[in-house]
């Protein structure tokens, strides 16, 4: 299932009425998501970049999370998303789905977070393990068997 999220992005004044529009977009499949689903958004629920010329990390949309945040079934086992230019992959030890943030193919490359995630508070999540990677790329995810 797919949640479009493209134009989600944090606004710079009050966010309510673009958080009250995506809880009702997402009222409308939360529950017919099967088990073992991926939430694919265009947008990060929960991504970190660094803005050009700082050096200070920044979660990247806090909308996503303020509106579906809460309401992520647990049968949703990971969100992948693109939007920021690098690879990101975050786990937060089973509190909410690990986010894959897979946006190497851009067409420019976007300034990673300058430390680790791990320990870093995501939308009020702590995160037990993650990994970034700058750089041009693709992944290829291969279905294994039913189980995967």
């Amino acid at each position: 299932m797919r949640l479009c999220s493209g134009k989600a992005g944090d606004p710079k004044d009050d966010p309510s009425e673009l958080v009250a529009t995506l809880r009702r977009q997402f009222a409308d499949i939360r529950d017919k998501i099967p088990d073992n689903a991926w939430l694919i958004t265009h947008r990060p629920l929960n991504g970190m970049f660094v803005l050009p010329g700082s050096k200070q990390a920044k979660v990247s949309d806090k909308v996503l999370q303020l509106a579906l945040g809460n309401d992520i079934p647990a049968s949703a086992r990971m969100t992948v998303s693109g939007h920021l230019h690098f690879f990101e992959a975050v786990d937060f030890g089973g509190e909410r789905p690990p986010q894959l943030v897979v946006g190497t193919g851009g067409d420019d490359t976007e300034v990673m977070p300058p430390e680790t995630l791990v320990g870093a508070d995501l939308n009020g999540a702590r995160v037990i393990n993650g990994a970034s990677h700058a750089g041009f790329g693709y992944m290829v995810w291969d279905r294994v068997d039913a189980q995967t």
